[in-house]
C-alpha cells in the first residue's frame, strides 16, 4: 500500500508526497526495532531473573547441608576432646566407662565430606549468561565462590585423616559392625548423625579395643592433629556458609 502511494506520488512528482511515506517508512520501521528490542530486553531480564533466583535456591541448599556438616564435626570434635580426656584415666574396672571411651574414639574419626556444586552456575558459564546475572563485583565473588572456594574445602576436607586409619586398624571388626549399626544414622539422601548408642551385648572385644588405643604410641599424636584439623574444617565450613549467604543477600538486591 505505501510502496503504491510512493510511486503514484513519484510519477506525479508529488515530494512532499514522497517525503511523508518515507517518512512514515522509517518511523515504522524505528519502531519495530524499538518494539524488538524492548521484547528481548524483557525475555533477558527474564532469564537473567531466572538464573538468580535457581542459584539462591542452591545457595540455600549449600547452606544447609553446610550447617549439618558444622553440626556434625562439632560433634566429632567432642568425642575426640572426651577421648583425650579418658585416656588419662584408668578404666579398668568400669566396663560403661570403657565403652565409653571405645565409641568416643570410634566417633571421633567420622567424616563427612562436601563440595560446592551448581548446575545453575555450570549452565550459566556453558551459554555464556554470566552477564545477566549482576555487576562485575557479583560476578567476580559468585566465580570465587565456585571455583576458589570448592578448591579450598576440597583440599582441606577432601582428605582422610591419619587418626582414623590407624583407629580403625586398632579397633576390633566386631565391634567396628555393631558401632556402624547402631551408633551412626544416615538417610537417602546423604544425611547423617552420630548417636549415643547403649553399649552392646557382646562386651569381651570393648576391654582388647581399650588395650590396643592405650598401647598405641602414634594414636594420641594423630588424633590431637586431627582434631586441629577439625577445627580448620568447621571454620571454613562457617566462612563458606556465610559467603553463601552474602551471595545470596547480592543476587536479591541485582534483581
Amino acid at each position: 500500500m505505501i510502496l503504491r502511494r510512493m510511486a503514484e506520488a513519484i510519477r506525479e512528482q508529488n515530494w512532499f508526497t514522497v517525503i511523508i511515506e518515507i517518512l512514515i517508512v522509517v518511523i515504522g520501521i524505528f519502531l519495530g526495532l524499538q518494539v524488538t528490542e524492548w521484547n528481548d530486553g524483557l525475555k533477558e531480564k527474564a532469564r537473567a531473573k531466572q538464573y538468580q533466583n535457581r542459584l539462591i535456591v542452591e545457595l540455600g541448599d549449600d547452606q544447609a547441608e553446610l550447617q549439618l556438616r558444622v553440626n556434625y564435626m562439632t560433634r566429632v570434635l567432642e568425642n575426640g576432646e572426651l577421648l583425650l580426656d579418658n585416656l588419662e584415666i584408668d578404666q579398668s574396672g568400669s566396663l560403661d566407662a570403657q565403652w565409653i571411651t571405645v565409641r568416643s574414639a570410634f566417633q571421633a574419626s567420622q567424616i563427612w565430606p562436601f563440595e560446592i556444586a551448581s548446575i545453575a552456575y555450570g549452565e550459566i558459564q556453558t551459554n555464556g549468561s554470566i552477564h545477566l546475572i549482576g555487576d562485575v563485583s557479583l560476578i567476580n565473588d559468585l566465580a570465587n565462590y565456585y571455583g576458589r572456594g570448592n578448591t579450598q574445602i576440597q583440599q582441606v576436607a577432601g582428605t582422610l585423616p591419619p587418626y582414623r586409619t590407624v583407629l580403625r586398624g586398632l579397633l576390633p571388626w566386631d565391634l567396628q559392625s555393631d558401632m556402624w549399626s547402631r551408633c551412626l544414622r544416615s538417610d537417602d539422601y546423604g544425611s547423617q548423625e552420630l548417636l549415643e548408642c547403649e553399649r552392646p551385648a557382646q562386651t569381651n572385644q570393648i576391654p582388647l579395643a581399650i588395650e590396643a588405643i592405650k598401647q598405641s604410641k602414634e594414636l594420641p599424636f594423630l588424633l590431637r592433629q586431627w582434631m586441629s584439623d577439625v577445627r580448620v574444617r568447621l571454620i571454613l565450613y562457617q566462612n563458606t556458609l556465610n559467603g553463601a549467604q552474602l551471595l545470596i543477600e547480592a543476587l536479591k538486591d541485582s534483581q
